[in-house]
């Protein structure tokens, strides 16, 4: 205790003695303690502020360019089987919706590609059939494409490509490729793309490479978010 702490109790000894002087120290030690856990307080309810703020500053810079953990069905998609090469053997197979939210790509050859091609968006407060150019941003978009992923009766690779909607079809941002394997628990799977702003574009999944077949690749939960830089 400092000096200007025991003048309140040296006054109460001087003007009343003992009893007093016990009063006073009471009294302080109360009001320290009761000080301190407004103090203790405070700082946690900063710190509760703080990651708030840092929660919502998080979230306003991401952009939820679609979200089929809502729901996915063939009204989101165009999907068809094409060949890996020119003149090449095209996949064969089929595809359906489970529950509502499952899409299952089943396979009855190995060779050539099923795409799978998103074809609904939400940007700007708009539903879009693509991604629209963004010609505000300074340097590169980043695309993060995140989903779950299950194979049955054989191991399948799956491939994501970002694609311009222009005449030459160009890929405009590196492949990502995630194999999934037989008889594995869903599998969650996330692509981070860099792509030119100037450009408006799809994403598109490949289901390619199969080991067997029959065999089917099951997809769900799929997001696309546009992350600011």
């Amino acid at each position: 205790m400092s000096l200007s702490d025991w003048t309140p109790i040296l006054a109460a000894v001087a003007g009343g003695g003992a009893v007093s002087a016990i009063a006073a120290v009471f009294s302080y030690r109360l009001n320290r303690r009761m000080a301190e856990k407004q103090t203790e307080l405070l700082n946690l309810q900063i710190k509760n502020l703080e990651s708030k703020m840092d929660y919502e500053l998080s979230s306003m810079q991401e952009s939820i360019l679609y979200d089929g953990t809502k729901g996915m069905d063939g009204f989101h998609f165009e999907l068809h089987g094409a060949s890996s090469v020119d003149q090449g053997v095209r996949a064969e197979g089929n595809h359906s919706f489970l529950e509502g939210r499952i899409l299952n790509v089943e396979r009855t050859n190995r060779e050539g590609r099923y795409e799978v091609k998103l074809i609904q968006y939400e940007h700007g407060g708009l539903r879009q059939p693509f991604v629209p150019k963004n010609l505000a941003i300074a340097g590169p978009r980043h695309i993060k494409v995140q989903y779950l992923a299950k194979a049955i009766g054989a191991r399948h690779r799956l491939r994501g490509v970002l694609k311009s909607t222009g005449k030459d079809g160009a890929w405009i941002a590196k492949e990502q490729d995630r194999y999934i394997d037989d008889g594995r628990p869903w599998e969650p799977v996330e692509w981070f793309f860099h792509a030119n702003p100037s450009l408006d574009f799809w994403v598109r999944l490949d289901d390619l490479d199969v080991s067997a077949v029959p065999s089917s690749v099951q997809i769900k939960d799929l997001r696309v978010i546009e992350k600011a830089a």
